[in-house]
């Protein structure tokens, strides 16, 4: 039976030398014993004492490994490691932006705080100090590299988008019983899958919630990720664009601002008052509260101008997250190509805390278990990773 430690390694993409050791029961194997004898496979051949390397697992064994393990006596954070397997998998043999997101949610909620993914810029290059500078945030900002992640405790997948479904998602006080149906203790980290019904068809401007609590090991501040998932179809000549993905944080900004509290600079542009949003230029064109500017006629909708010095921050209210706006990260994954106009502002936008993580770098993470399957094994060729 091979180590569930290295099970996790191997799904996570970490990398083993062929010295490293693991024990069996009473019994200690090395990852050479494992490439000989156990069906694991390395990504390199010709493997030397100081070659540095990342394995796979047959897929079918480790499907059945997941399944036998969901179905037996383990504790709950081995079932999670088996579950995520399993959405992984189950994903992976299809190829539609649907199960992209599936794939995506059980990949994230496996590796986020594993011994291969210790800090947000570990996981998301595209947040990296040497790359970006300093954040345009806030001017306290903890750093994405000082961000330390924990293993996430509750993955859930959500039928519905976060405007139907928040009546259910609440911190809840120390004598409430988590145990109700859909109630997330977001005193734990998570990871929410809104994966919309036949009524709710889409999440506007995202798909994945992650939540991290604020602990003394990350200066009592938490961190959350908004993941945008975009899959591009063997059919599809549609790239990721500047415009789209503008839309789409101004979507997501839209959408968790009634469970904020107020807030100014979030992604660098956004103030929330109140649960609404405003900006320094036209936005909400729904919102008919008091303006300072007139309202104009564009494309059909009314558009109108607010003067943010006339926002003070509003009483204290309820909200669902306690947080700031430099802990708020938006992240598109996008196994799409992007435009060059995106390309250009990938910096600009990361200092925002908005990041972009491009297919060759997704495939990176990834790692080599998945990448044969046939949701990835689309006709457009791969950038090397950088």
């Amino acid at each position: 039976m091979i180590p569930l430690d290295v099970i996790a390694r191997i799904v996570t993409g970490a990398q083993f030398t062929l010295g490293d050791s693991f024990s069996i029961g009473e019994s200690t194997v090395t990852t050479e014993e494992l490439v000989q004898y156990a069906h694991v496979l390395s990504d390199q051949s010709n493997l030397t004492p100081a070659s540095v390397f990342a394995l796979t697992l047959v897929p079918t064994l480790l499907y059945h490994w997941a399944l036998a393990a969901l179905s037996g006596e383990l504790p709950e954070n081995h079932k999670r490691l088996a579950s995520s397997i399993v959405k992984m998998f189950e994903a992976c043999m299809m190829g539609d932006g649907n199960v992209f997101k599936e794939f995506m949610h059980g990949f994230f909620s496996l590796v986020w705080g594993s011994s291969r993914f210790r800090s947000l810029t570990d996981l998301f290059s595209c947040f990296a100090p040497r790359t970006i500078g300093p954040s345009l945030c806030s001017s306290t900002v903890t750093p994405p590299s000082a961000r330390l992640l924990e293993a996430i405790t509750i993955s859930r997948k959500i039928n519905g988008s976060i405007g139907s479904s928040i009546g259910a998602m609440y911190i809840p006080a120390e004598s409430t019983s988590i145990s109700q149906l859909n109630a997330i203790d977001f005193r734990s980290p998570c990871a929410i899958h809104f994966a919309g019904t036949a009524v709710d068809k889409v999440q506007p401007g995202f798909d994945i919630l992650i939540f991290q609590p604020a602990t003394q090991r990350n200066n009592n501040r938490p961190v959350m990720v908004l993941l945008e998932c975009k899959w591009s179809e063997v059919t599809s000549s549609t790239d990721l664009g500047a415009p789209a993905l503008d839309d789409k944080v101004r979507l997501a900004v839209l959408q968790l601002a009634p469970f904020l509290p107020d807030m100014d600079k979030v992604f660098g542009s956004y103030y929330v008052r109140k649960g609404r949003v405003y900006a320094d230029h036209a936005l909400e064109p729904t919102h008919k509260a008091k303006a300072t500017g007139k309202a104009q006629r564009r494309s059909g909708e009314k558009r109108v101008t607010y003067s943010l010095e006339h926002l003070p921050p509003s009483a204290d209210r309820d909200h669902t997250f306690n947080i700031a706006a430099d802990d708020i990260f938006f992240v598109a994954c996008s196994w799409r190509k992007l435009t060059a106009d995106l390309e250009s502002r990938r910096n600009e936008l990361a200092k925002k805390n908005i990041g972009v993580m491009t297919r060759a770098e997704l495939s990176y993470l990834f790692g080599p278990q998945w990448l044969g399957m046939p949701l990835f094994t689309v006709s457009t060729p791969l950038t090397p990773h950088v």
